[in-house]
């Protein structure tokens, strides 16, 4: 906590731009002179810039809310009396609020004068780090030997070490690749936690992948702060809907009136019932404390949401797992987070002109697995819409199954009609509403949603060219959005549209209606009132989102649609708004925001060269003398412990052979390393065609076939696999990268296919005709350098210590055949490469095992 101010009362103008007096001025007398909370956002001269308002109360109390302040720099409270003495309330908000680095001020109801109870946290000038002194806590007689039982000493990571410290001393920008084994992790966690420890100040890491969050959090950090600096806070930040809504269980479990009315079965009581005994035993309260995880539709029931939350009101803030878990969060010094969650902070933070941000207040941040960052980015600065999400919050309004009834408008209703003090005509008129007006347009929108989902699948059908292995995705190009086509499949959606503003306008008619009343006739209503207004809100949303994709704009947007069957025969309908292109938003809200950026992977550089990455990622318009580049090696012996064997006797992947090629191989490749052995595929059909091939024949010679196109979850198949020595493990999409196996249980990864993206996939294809419309060539500019990048991540699977041995099996000769094929031999680690027949490959093979 910042130490107190003194005694003194100062000049507002001593704190306060004239502006922001004058707006606080403004604010208190519309208040009738009552007292008024404000949340106030300093400008570099650590000056009050901005202000809002908080909360408002009379000249005894207020209404604080605590954790809306924790996103301003100062609150500031007006004494009506003149008197600016702080109360004893006064001294323990200021103190909650000093130490998670918030300021807090008393004015006069005139805005003249100011007591500073504890001051705003300016951040002072950052102190450089010692590099030498850094860098000698790598060496074979620094600290990190003597306290970490298994750290040894990697040249290279000593020097991504001093480029992360580069970067943080002279606040620029980094990018570097650490192959497999250069330990990056450690080498920009020292230096993160040597600035912090100096500056106070604090640091975001981001990463894509689970698993690597969880060797951060459990293993690295803890590691590292107990070496280096016991007294750092670190905390590994999750999302909201992670969390479990204490109110929402007790409320389902109580009956309360406001949920009464919802359709919950059998299964779901149940669930709700396991989690209320839970609470009492969870540490966190978070959905991963749980044995396994539940049916989404199941949490979703019980889960924190930002609009739903009643805040410091709620009888159960004290102990809100969530609450808690934000007050970690402030007082942390160095946060974990996935990039989804980045993206969130800089989306509210740009979206609100600074004044809110998810995360509280950061200077540097590390981007690790930023490979997939772009992807990450694309993913949540667009919009998406389904059918079933309409469905479910048109459910949340009103629905009847059979003879009872049940949703935020009937609870409505129900209320009205039993309350014995409302006018009879004024009941009269309100259900009338409901009844005829609502319900109509109720049940029209429900008729609509099914009867546009079924008409644009027919559309589909006719019209669209090319499937998807389970239906239809296409994009709504500028060519596509003039023609008679799409103005038959727009009109189809422009129906679904009207339908649901209308059942929008006539929800939020409703609840004025009903607010209204029960205003009049004191009837508690804000628990309902406030639940209907989510729903309405996300319907709106979503009917906004689906006006968006359906009619094209020229802007920077691309519009696509999904429509298929599942294998029970759900229908499903997606829309989706995705950007071109994320590398201005980045430079502007990224790069331009933050002093230093550190991008980080073991799969960035093409041929040696970053260009593609910096390009997409928006490095490109940084200036040179703010940006450093690094490549680091794989300290990893590839060439005498490694082998990439290009088969040549294949069938190009198009042709009507390659599949039984496929089959060929892995069934010799089996007869060596009898399992060991990741197959790694670009289609789940083509997975699916040659597992059906092998399967038998591999289970006769003792080869475990575990795939992906069952039923096991991903990790439960990773489990067994690292179980035993004889298991092939046929993976799609997130078995390329992520997956950590050491040691004999993998020996040789089978690619049977240059991992090349769908040209036609919408997002792919709007992003060629970008490039191709700035003069650009996308096949060698885009579609390319997407291949290697994922090639390097499925190659990167195979060794993953000092001591694994092992060979990559590719079977597809286009990699010796094609110009393009050397962009991705140079972009390897010095791996031996082996091209030939069947046999030529398989006795190569048996002479490097051994066999």
């Amino acid at each position: 906590m910042p130490a107190p101010a003194t005694t003194e009362i100062r000049d507002i103008s001593d704190l306060f731009l004239p502006q922001a007096a004058a707006a606080m001025h403004d604010a208190i007398v519309n208040a009738d002179g009552n007292e008024v909370f404000f949340g106030a956002v300093l400008n570099d001269q650590a000056l009050v810039s901005y202000i809002e308002v908080l909360a408002r109360g009379n000249r005894t109390s207020v209404p604080v809310l605590i954790n809306a302040s924790l996103e301003f720099d100062l609150v500031i409270h007006n004494h009506p009396t003149g008197n600016l003495t702080p109360s004893d309330a006064d001294v323990g908000i200021a103190s909650e609020l000093g130490n998670a680095g918030v300021g807090f001020v008393i004015i006069d109801s005139a805005v003249s004068a100011v007591y500073v109870v504890v001051p705003p946290l300016v951040t002072p000038k950052a102190q450089k780090i010692n590099i030498p002194d850094a860098l000698y806590l790598f060496t074979d007689d620094g600290d990190l030997k003597k306290l970490l039982p298994k750290y040894e000493y990697r040249h290279e990571q000593t020097v991504m070490a001093e480029r992360v410290l580069e970067s943080f001393n002279e606040n620029k920008h980094l990018i570097v690749e650490a192959g497999t084994g250069v330990g990056k992790s450690l080498a920009y966690l020292v230096p993160a936690l040597l600035w912090v420890k100096v500056n106070k100040g604090r640091i975001v890491i981001s990463t894509n992948t689970i698993n690597l969050q969880q060797q951060i959090i459990m293993k690295d950090i803890p590691d590292v702060v107990q070496a280096l600096a016991p007294d750092v806070k670190y905390v590994l930040v999750k999302g909201r809907g992670n969390y479990v809504c204490i109110r929402k269980v007790k409320a389902f479990i109580k009956k309360e009136e406001n949920v009464l009315d919802f359709d919950i079965k059998s299964e779901e009581e149940e669930f709700i019932r396991s989690i209320d005994e839970w609470l009492s035993r969870t540490s966190d309260g978070s959905v991963s404390d749980l044995a396994s995880r539940p049916k989404s539709q199941f949490w979703e029931l019980v889960q924190s949401e930002g609009d739903s939350c009643t805040k410091m009101s709620c009888a159960s803030y004290a102990d809100c797992f969530y609450y808690k878990m934000r007050k970690r969060i402030n007082a942390a010094q160095i946060l974990v987070v996935n990039h989804h969650i980045l993206c969130a902070d800089l989306s509210i933070h740009a979206q609100t002109g600074g004044r809110y941000s998810f995360l509280p207040r950061y200077e540097k941040v590390v981007i690790d697995e930023a490979h997939n960052f772009e992807e990450s980015a694309s993913a949540y600065f667009g919009t998406d819409g389904s059918r079933n999400a309409v469905m479910k919050n048109l459910n949340y309004l009103y629905q009847r199954r059979g003879t009872k009834q049940f949703g935020y408008i009937w609870s409505m209703r129900r209320i009205i009609e039993r309350d014995t003090n409302t006018a009879l005509q004024t009941a009269k008129d309100f259900l009338e509403l409901v009844d005829r007006t609502f319900m109509g347009d109720h049940a029209h929108a429900r008729d609509t949603v099914e009867r546009v989902a079924k008409d644009f699948l027919s559309y589909c059908r006719e019209y669209i060219t090319g499937t998807s292995e389970h239906g239809y995705r296409f994009r709504v190009s500028e060519a596509f959005a003039k023609t008679e086509h799409w103005q038959l499949g727009s009109t189809i959606l422009r129906g679904l549209v009207s339908a649901l503003n209308a059942l929008v306008n006539t929800a939020e008619l409703v609840k004025t209606r009903f607010t209204d009343i029960a205003r009049e006739y004191q009837i508690e209503h804000t628990q309902i009132t406030n639940g209907a207004d989510i729903y309405i809100g996300r319907l709106r949303s979503l009917v906004s989102g689906l006006n968006a994709a359906v009619d094209w704009q020229p802007d920077e947007y691309i519009r696509w649609f999904e429509v298929f069957l599942s294998r029970k025969g759900a229908l499903y309908l997606n829309w989706h708004l995705t950007p071109v292109e994320v590398a201005s938003y980045l430079d502007k809200h990224l790069y331009s925001r933050f002093e230093s950026v550190v991008l980080t992977s073991a799969t960035l550089s093409i041929d040696s060269s970053f260009d593609f990455f910096s390009e997409r990622l928006g490095l490109t318009r940084i200036l040179p003398e703010r940006f450093i580049a690094e490549q680091l090696a794989s300290p990893y012996d590839y060439h005498n412990h490694a082998r990439l064997y290009i088969a040549t006797d294949v069938d190009e992947p198009v042709g009507s052979g390659f599949i039984g090629d496929i089959v060929r191989y892995v069934k010799q490749a089996m007869t060596i390393t009898r399992g060991r052995c990741f197959a790694l595929f670009t289609s789940f059909a083509t997975l699916s065609a040659v597992y059906n091939k092998t399967r038998d024949d591999l289970a006769a010679m003792g080869v475990n076939v575990l795939t992906q196109s069952g039923t096991l979850h991903r990790n439960t198949l990773l489990e067994t696999f690292r179980a035993s020595a004889n298991n092939i493990l046929f993976g799609v999409d997130s078995f390329w990268e992520g997956v950590d196996v050491v040691g004999e249980h993998l020996e040789m990864i089978i690619i049977p296919k240059i991992p090349f993206v769908v040209p036609t996939d919408p997002i792919t294809e709007a992003r060629q005709e970008y490039i191709e419309a700035n003069g650009g060539n996308a096949f060698i500019d885009y579609i390319t350098p997407l291949a290697v990048i994922k090639f390097k991540q499925g190659f990167g699977r195979l060794i993953r210590s000092k001591t694994d041995r092992g060979v990559v099996l590719l079977l597809d000769k286009r990699m010796l055949t094609k110009n393009y094929g050397v962009k991705f031999r140079r972009s390897l680690p010095d791996v031996p490469v082996v091209s030939g027949s069947i046999n030529d490959i398989m006795n190569d093979m048996s002479s490097f095992f051994g066999a």
